[in-house]
């Protein structure tokens, strides 16, 4: 946890593996998907390595998971899924539930510091402006794939930095 709760964002980059981000991820969340059986699907055996501040890029996806977990918690067979995708000087990540996608409203303000679609009490609407911001100061993103038939966020990530 002391990887993670500490501010890293001076820090220089470092390399690090992509599996052992989905590792540590992964390792936050499996008790709550468990016990509120969440099918969840992600790739294992990665051997690609990005510069980054990897508390950084955990706490994106563990921000995107959560999101999936409360969105989907309630449907007759939720599912989860982290996936990877090299693609040369870059990488993608998503994370894709079994939700059916955002209204157009949702999606405008989606990004948006303090919006929020959970009840009061329940969130504050950082979440997403801060996973974008975190992707944007890695010269990445954060989208929302309009393209799914499920509810997906992109999250795209270059290799090295110059």
């Amino acid at each position: 946890m002391q990887k993670f709760s500490r501010n890293a964002s001076q820090d220089p980059f470092r390399l690090c593996s992509v599996q052992q981000i989905f590792d540590d991820t992964v390792e936050l969340v499996k008790d709550r998907f468990q016990t509120n059986k969440i099918k969840f699907d992600y790739p294992t055996g990665l051997n690609t390595q990005i510069e980054c501040h990897e508390g950084e890029i955990v706490q994106t996806l563990l921000n995107l998971l959560n999101n999936s977990f409360d969105a989907i918690f309630n449907s007759n067979s939720p599912w989860i899924k982290l996936g990877f995708k090299d693609c040369g000087d870059m990488i993608e990540i998503t994370v894709t539930d079994s939700g059916l996608g955002l209204s157009e409203e949702i999606q405008e303000k989606i990004m948006q510091p303090f919006f929020t679609t959970k009840e009061i009490g329940k969130g504050t609407g950082l979440g997403m402006s801060v996973s974008q911001g975190i992707a944007r100061s890695h010269n990445g993103d954060l989208i929302y794939n309009r393209q799914s038939a499920n509810t997906e966020f992109i999250l795209t990530l270059p290799k090295r930095h110059s």
